[in-house]
This record gives structure tokens, sequence and C-alpha cells, in this order.
């Protein structure tokens, strides 16, 4: 059995990308999720009748993953080592270095589901409606509704493709609908809106960690930002990072604010402080506008 799974702090590209390839591959492969899933997330699943993936409890070195939409080390789930991977389908630049020869799809698209999507497309493997919707999903959470820096023309067409075979006549609406299942957060905790989209990096041997939250209406976790803060120095302390940025953006105003903790060098890369109300206008990727700063660091 080859294992089909995403990074850390599963979103829902990472998700139904896991559940799509394994369904393309066949009976060898089972989908895997690497934690909890967000609250967009299980709606998607849930709305088109797609069973949850299992945890995994624990790993052993027998065991064979396939890694969707991750490569990075500090991104897999513990225990997973290069001895492990068989191969890689992702939409993030490499960082992954092994001893022998593995399957490697990347494309330098919006979303990972764009890539699986287009290849049952080209092998001719027919989509049914309910998988059709999910993958769509991926696509619209991860190109935020076509307005990330990161979506190209293929993400649309692909996802144009997915709408008609699911039934969706509106794609904006349906994007509308994903991301005020993501905007519910009142009900979180402080560190579970950090963590809700946290990926961790390791740049010149410092250990950062970006988080993003995505909102119909930013002001929704205003209120929250000292707090929110506090315990982003919390976490950098406790687990010994160089740094922390939570970008809280905002959708519709098609822009982020950065909360920003940790070495004074950060701070200077971004023009900001711990106190900071910059609002940063077309700031909406980490993977195209955040990573690249931080490599100059």
């Amino acid at each position: 059995m080859i294992y089909v799974i995403g990074h850390k702090s599963p979103d829902t590209d990472t998700v139904v990308s896991a559940v799509a390839y394994a369904h393309l591959m066949g009976e060898d492969y089972q989908p895997l999720v690497a934690g909890d899933l967000n609250l967009e997330s299980a709606f998607v699943l849930e709305k088109f009748d797609i069973d949850i993936p299992k945890k995994l409890a624990s790993v052993s070195k027998e065991n064979k993953f396939f890694l969707v939409d991750h490569n990075e080390k500090s991104q897999r789930l513990n225990g997973i080592t290069e001895e492990n991977i068989v191969g890689i389908l992702d939409h993030h630049k490499m960082d992954f270095c092994n001893y022998c020869p593995i399957d490697i799809i990347i494309k330098p698209c919006g979303s990972s589901c764009t890539i699986i999507a287009e290849m049952f497309f080209d092998k001719g493997i027919k989509l049914d409606k309910n998988m059709a919707g999910a993958l769509l999903a991926g696509i619209l959470s991860d190109t935020v509704i076509f307005k990330s820096p990161t979506c190209i023309d293929l993400d649309i067409n692909i996802a144009n493709k997915l709408a008609d075979i699911a039934g969706i006549s509106d794609i904006n609406a349906f994007g509308m609908e994903l991301f005020s299942k993501k905007s519910e957060i009142q009900n979180k905790t402080d560190e579970e809106i950090i963590n809700n989209d946290f990926k961790e990096f390791d740049i010149k041997d410092k250990k950062i960690g970006v988080g993003q939250v995505e909102l119909a209406d930013a002001s929704l976790v205003m209120a929250r930002k000292e707090n929110i803060l506090k315990k982003q120095k919390e976490i950098l302390e406790r687990d010994n990072y160089f740094a922390i940025i939570l970008m809280v953006t905002d959708i519709i105003k098609e822009g982020s604010y950065l909360w920003i903790v940790g070495d004074n060098l950060i701070f200077d890369v971004f023009e900001n402080d711990m106190q900071s109300t910059k609002f940063y206008e077309g700031l909406m990727s980490r993977k195209k506008q955040i990573l690249p700063k931080l490599s100059n660091i």
C-alpha cells in the first residue's frame, strides 16, 4: 500500500489532492491527512459526499508515501523520511534530495488540484460530479478564487471544466461559499487561528513559520490582534522559531496585514513592526510574495 498524504496543517487543496490522486491511481493507493481538517475542508468533503481520510497514528520504515502539495521536510508528517517517499506531486518550489530516482510531478500553477485534474483529463479517466466539485474547491481555495498571483490560465481553464462536470454554474459564488466557511473563526482559539494554515520553512538555517488566515472581511479578527501576537510570541519562544508571520488576508480588498514576531531582520524586510496597521495591497500569496523576501535575510 502506498499512502498519499499532504502537508501538516492541511488545507483544502492538500486534502482533496490526496483523495483525488489516490482515486486516480487505484486500489493500491490510500489517502491520508497529516492533521485535523479545517472548517472549509470539512465542508467540502461533506458537500461532495467524500469520506474523510484517516490520520496515520505512527510512521514505520516500511511505510511508503506519495507526497502531494508539499516536498519540504519541515512540512511533512513527523517520521516520514526520504527513504519512505516514492513520489511527489507539488506546485511549490523544490527543496528535496534523496539517493534514488522517484516520480516527481511539479508544475508552477496555483493548486495541486489543477495538476491532478489535468491528469484525469489527459488520461481520459472520467470524473464523477462529486470528485470534480471537490477538485474545483481545492483550486478556488488555493488561488483565492483566481485572485492569487500564483494563479495561471491553466488553473482557470481546468476549473471551468470541473465546474461544468460538477454542475456549478456560478464559480465565484461557490468560491465565496467556501471562504465563508474559512471565515468562521469566532469559536477558534488564538493558537488555532495561527495554525489554521501554517507552514514551517528552514531558510538559511533559520526556522521561520508563516501562517495565513483568509477572510471575506478581515475586521472579523482585528479586535484579537494583541492576543494573537502574544500567542505568536509564546509559540516562537516555545518552539525556537527565528520569526513567525501571520498573513491576515482580506479577499475582498485583495491584500493582507502582516502580524510579525521575532528577529528585527524580519521587521526590516517587510518595513513593519509589531504595532503596524499597514495594509499590503495585492499581497495574497505566501509562496510567491512572502518566501522570496525571506530568502534575502
